[in-house]
């Protein structure tokens, strides 16, 4: 049986990755959000968005799924409900 110390160890480094993974959620849906507002606020990025709106689909499509990838990394941990929860819950998946 492992001793206090070692599952202390083991839960640092578990609570660190979860914080890793939320955090890379977290600056993915701020992109997402931050590049939806600018178009919303200004015609002129909307255009320039809309004059190559394939790429910039694609890109802010990756970006969700990133995070989304990023919240079922942690699936080797035993966290990849709670992970995937909350990256859906991010961008109301």
């Amino acid at each position: 049986m492992a001793n206090q110390t070692d599952l202390e160890a083991e839960f640092q480094k578990e609570l660190q990755a979860f914080e890793n993974d939320i955090d890379e959620v977290v600056q993915c849906f701020y992109i997402w959000r931050t590049v939806h507002a600018a178009a919303r606020k200004s015609r002129r990025v909307y255009d320039l968005l809309n004059r190559n709106a394939g790429f910039w689909n694609v890109a802010i499509g990756s970006i969700q799924a990133n995070s989304l990838r990023s919240s079922t990394s942690a699936s080797s941990r035993g966290n990849q409900s709670l992970c995937f929860y909350a990256g859906g819950l991010v961008f109301g998946c």
